[in-house]
């Protein structure tokens, strides 16, 4: 993996805590009805779905052991 695709993992994975740390103190003491929970959820969806591939490409990148 190349210096600058590392830097650039780490960049979203510091923004992707600022919005989850956002999220929390913008849903605190909302109402808990289908519209709030359904735009909450949406926010984890996305976050997860970004760390998979993020993770995804960490796993591909990365050279497997030789087995005896």
């Amino acid at each position: 993996m190349t210096r600058e695709r590392l830097d650039r993992m780490l960049y979203v994975l510091d923004e992707m805590q600022k919005d989850v740390e956002q999220d929390v103190r913008a849903f605190e003491g909302r109402p808990f009805n289908g519209r709030t929970v359904s735009e909450y959820f949406g926010n984890q969806a996305a976050c997860i779905a970004t760390l998979a591939k993020m993770m995804r490409t960490v796993l591909e990148e990365t050279e497997p052991e030789a087995t005896p």
